[in-house]
């Protein structure tokens, strides 16, 4: 299994105020990296402990709150304890913080000081571990892929969080949740969130060639009208909610408008059933997304294309709402899903392809598309041109039933144009 790691680059502190470092004069210095010696790759045999020894580094000859934090992936498999010298940090999981003086050595440089992660450096597999643990869902005898325990670490200077506004001292616990949710998004690592709050401030501080990266660890509801993220992001939502309130005024629960992005969302489910859309990109492009056990709703539509150069992926996902699952109302876009489910409200078609867009390739393998209503409704709407559609095991309803796919054209050109191709009768 992997045994990841993750880093921050050295950070300059802010400024400290009147603060003065270790050494009494000159720059504040600070910097720190996240090592591990005893390699990257690793073998499960149960009953087993291994010397594994993840550490923050730090050089400051300031203060500083020193972070680290850790996302396991291994299905507990692997078991570990966190070094007692860390404190779990309030508001967010498996985030843990210590307290770093400055040292100096005897020629007054910051001396470099470790911070190990895990107690007595050692991760144990359990006793009990059988084949059938390691082995893939279906009983195969092909080892699971995917198992990692990660680790983020950096540092950042203490001083400007020690005292609120109104230059009161804070305690060390609020002081440290204060560095740590100003602390720039490149070095954070993964965010576990459990509530609106670090969501709408990871979002807001971020830049456009920052990357977010969030876990959910419970079900949330946004109060504002929208998740508009101006960086890339990266949500594992944990098989968590994200709920959007009632707004139809043409929005959406995650939308992004005229900024480049490359968003994954994965385990998580979009409910935005109560406002317009549950996905929109309105001019804003280049656009890559990938969907990964993500169950997306909207009133209107369940993901709506306004803004070309989009590619989308997504795997073992939902689309449903209460008119059209898909609507593409821009040029230049490349769709491709599997294992998806595409379900339309009643009298609506589930995949539209507007007037006026031209170079759509949609590919459907292993996917199911259903219309429901007293009226047979297409399976496909299209009215641009020169669309592509590769259709590949999968199966084509209406009203529950099982039927042959059916296509409607706007236009003698968009039929003349049209590339599409279906491998089975259904």
């Amino acid at each position: 299994y992997a045994f990841l790691k993750r880093g921050s680059e050295s950070v300059k502190p802010p400024a400290s105020g009147n603060e003065t470092n270790a050494q009494g004069a000159g720059e504040d210095t600070l910097s720190a990296e996240l090592t591990e010696t005893t390699g990257d790759q690793y073998r499960i045999t149960p009953g087993v402990t291994d010397p594994q020894d993840p550490a923050v580094y730090v050089n400051s000859n300031v203060k500083s709150f020193v972070f680290a934090s850790v996302d396991n992936n291994t299905e507990q498999f692997a078991d570990y304890q966190i070094d007692p010298a860390w404190k779990a940090l309030t508001g967010y999981k498996d985030v843990y913080y210590q307290m770093a003086e400055a040292e100096l050595d005897a020629g007054g440089s910051p001396k470099k000081q470790r911070f190990g992660i895990l107690k007595d450096d050692a991760v144990s597999y359990e006793a009990s571990l059988q084949n059938k643990d390691m082995t893939d869902e279906n009983g195969k005898l092909k080892l699971k892929t995917g198992l990692n325990l990660s680790f983020a670490g950096f540092s950042i200077a203490a001083n400007p969080f020690l005292k609120d506004s109104a230059g009161n001292p804070v305690d060390e616990e609020t002081a440290a949740y204060l560095a740590f949710e100003n602390a720039p998004i490149p070095v954070c690592g993964l965010r576990y969130i459990a509530d609106e709050t670090p969501l709408k401030n990871m979002l807001a501080k971020a830049e456009q060639n920052d990357t977010v990266k969030l876990a959910l660890t419970d079900d949330l509801t946004v109060s504002d009208k929208t998740i508009s993220p101006v960086s890339n992001l990266e949500l594992d939502g944990g098989g968590h909610a994200i709920t959007v309130p009632n707004h139809f005024d043409n929005r959406a629960g995650l939308t992004a408008d005229k900024t480049p992005l490359m968003l994954s969302l994965k385990n998580l489910t979009l409910d935005a059933i109560k406002t317009t859309y549950g996905i929109r990109f309105y001019r804003s492009n280049p656009i890559s997304m990938t969907l990964d056990h993500v169950n997306v709703s909207g009133a209107v539509g369940g993901i709506y294309l306004n803004s070309g150069k989009i590619a989308i992926t997504a795997n073992n996902s939902s689309i449903l709402s209460g008119k059209q699952a898909v609507i593409v109302s821009a040029s230049n876009i490349e769709l491709t899903f599997t294992d998806c489910t595409f379900t339309s409200g009643k009298a609506f078609t589930p995949i539209s392809i507007n007037s006026g867009c031209k170079n759509i390739t949609i590919n459907l393998i292993n996917c199911t598309v259903e219309t429901n209503g007293k009226t047979a409704n297409d399976h496909f709407s299209v009215a641009g041109e020169n669309v592509t559609i590769h259709s590949v095991g999968t199966t084509y309803k209406t009203n529950g039933a099982v039927v042959s796919p059916s296509v409607s054209f706007g236009s003698d050109a968009a039929r003349d144009s049209a590339d599409i191709t279906f491998d089975t009768g259904t």
